[in-house]
């Protein structure tokens, strides 16, 4: 089928191509495909709903073993896509007990951090922790998982964009709401799990961000 509706942009590989995941595809719930320079694309996986996730919404990135791995909004999860097209679902992280149908909202890309780990958030907390505000993890190349953080409104709440890791080791981020005036934060988090908060918008320099940082080379 053809990939269409997708939301985010796209990561460039090793070899050359773009990598990149769409949240619909004929007869299909999502896709990850790969496109050339000249706009050539090529479907990866098609999402099936079927234990393997649906409706991813970042972008794949490459791990240093060469493999893609990614996250998906519906059926909240981790996969890995082998360079030889190996699917594999890492990880699947259910419902929030007690929150109805609530799932986690896992809507960042991944970032492999400098220990290896891949490092992600969830925007309305994970199964098994504490107050549904959120929360930063880490996973394995194999599934296994460990939650750094777990939001609590005064130091933000609602992670949507992703983590970065700074030239300094440290993690930094945005919730989208929480903080001192509820509208939000920027913070820095180190990876055993302790949390400052640089800076919390009030609504005249800015507000629910959505997405992540960048660090730029000053």
């Amino acid at each position: 089928g053809s990939p269409y509706a997708p939301y985010s942009g796209l990561t460039l590989g090793t070899d050359g191509f773009f990598y990149g995941t769409s949240s619909a595809e004929n007869g299909f719930i999502g896709a990850v495909f790969k496109a050339d320079s000249s706009g050539n694309v090529t479907v990866l996986y098609s999402f099936k709903n079927r234990g393997d996730g649906a409706v991813p919404w970042a972008p794949p990135i490459q791990c240093t073993d060469g493999s893609l791995y990614g996250t998906t909004t519906n059926t909240d999860g981790v996969y890995k896509l082998a360079p030889d097209g190996t699917f594999t679902a890492l990880y699947a992280f259910g419902l929030l007990e007690g929150q109805g149908n609530l799932a986690p909202g896992v809507k960042a890309p991944l970032v492999q951090g400098s220990d290896g780990y891949f490092y992600g958030t969830t925007v309305f907390g994970a199964p098994g922790q504490s107050n549904f505000l959120g929360t930063v993890f880490k996973i394995t190349s194999t599934g296994a998982i460990t939650y750094i953080y777990n939001f609590d409104n005064t130091h933000g709440a609602a992670p949507i964009g992703p983590v970065i890791q700074a030239s300094d080791g440290d993690f930094y981020g945005t919730t989208s709401a929480g903080g001192a005036n509820g509208f939000g934060v920027v913070f820095r988090l180190t990876s055993s799990g302790e949390l400052t908060v640089l800076h919390s918008f009030n609504g005249t320099d800015g507000k629910t961000p959505n997405a992540g940082l960048v660090q730029a080379n000053n």
